[in-house]
């Protein structure tokens, strides 16, 4: 948990100051949409798969499988979700969905492996490590401030307990 308060206070004062930017360039990143018929995500969506969530779940895999490499996982993890972060929000999406998985995924690390198994509703994550801190991160995080997030979550835990039959 200490992990996600580090993410959490660096997004926050990174944020304060890429702020004005992402404005800047939100207005500039709608216009090259427009020019390029969308076609302008599919390097972006390249960019984020190879540099920040393939890293992310990698490195979150480790933290769950190798309990002396925790410390060092989680300083690079750190590095890659607070970048992974501040990437995504300077992109604007059509599928706010997609952003706030990306954000999530960011912002929950160590826990993003856990988060992609239980995405795909794998009953075999309720038997992980860290399964209990994903469910209780994504009970006492406040996303209220992200309404996409919200009901992101919402959904997650809806399919997830229809298909294997848990109550949080």
């Amino acid at each position: 948990m200490i992990t996600n308060k580090i993410i959490d206070f660096l997004t926050k004062i990174i944020s304060i100051i890429t702020l004005p930017l992402q404005f800047i360039f939100a207005v500039i990143f709608k216009v090259i949409i427009s020019l390029t018929f969308k076609l302008i995500y599919y390097p972006i969506n390249l960019i984020w798969i190879v540099l920040f969530y393939g890293p992310l779940i990698g490195l979150s895999f480790i933290y769950e499988k190798v309990y002396l490499l925790r410390i060092p996982v989680s300083i690079l993890g750190i590095v890659f979700a607070t970048i992974g972060y501040e990437f995504t929000c300077f992109f604007t999406y059509d599928d706010k969905t997609k952003r706030a998985e990306r954000l999530l995924i960011c912002l929950i690390f160590p826990y993003s492996w856990h988060l992609r198994e239980f995405t795909k509703c794998d009953f075999s994550i309720k038997f992980s490590n860290c399964y209990s801190s994903l469910i209780k991160y994504l009970n006492k995080k406040d996303f209220s401030r992200d309404e996409s997030t919200v009901d992101l979550i919402i959904r997650l835990k809806v399919r997830f307990e229809s298909r294997n039959g848990t109550i949080y």
